[in-house]
């Protein structure tokens, strides 16, 4: 990455312009850490990631006057991952740019498609029972901080009723 221009860097995230841009205005988001494909990233690491490169997306209607941008992953080497590192392509796109990348979607098999909709059910029922579990912790959390809060405020009362009386 020597060769590309670094636009934003954090802890968590950098930003770039590629050397080998497909257009003028072609941006990279990627981690800081080395993630291989789109699974292996934590959930709150990916919603920052994509919340960048929606920021960028604006930024490139602004200032590049851009008719659209294609906001693209490139999610393992069947997909066209040529880097190492997952990341996320900010193109900006203009009417007949010429770049051609539109595809002719296919058929799937009723089997796959079947099967498919059956695993997303599962991976649904899962996220909503984590989602479950993280709301009562939560709320254990939060009720856990209300008894340590009036406990210190029987404490505070303790301590200026006794004031009070020595006054």
């Amino acid at each position: 990455m020597s060769d590309d221009e670094i636009l934003l860097r954090d802890d968590d995230v950098m930003v770039i312009t590629p050397k080998n841009a497909i257009v003028k205005g072609h941006v990279i988001v990627a981690p800081i850490e080395e993630y291989k494909i789109i699974e292996e990233v934590p959930h709150p690491l990916l919603a920052k990631m994509f919340q960048i490169a929606n920021k960028f997306s604006s930024v490139l209607f602004d200032t590049m006057h851009c008719q659209g941008t294609n906001i693209l992953v490139q999610n393992g080497v069947g997909a066209g991952q040529i880097n190492k590192r997952f990341s996320i392509n900010v193109i900006p796109r203009y009417e007949e740019d010429g770049l051609g990348l539109e595809w002719a979607p296919k058929q799937a098999e009723a089997e796959k498609l079947d099967a498919a909709q059956a695993r997303f059910n599962d991976v649904d029922s899962e996220e909503r029972e984590a989602h479950v579990i993280m709301e009562q912790k939560k709320k254990a959390e939060e009720k856990k901080e209300t008894h340590i809060i009036k406990s210190d405020d029987k404490k505070k009362n303790y301590f200026l009723r006794s004031l009070d009386r020595v006054a």
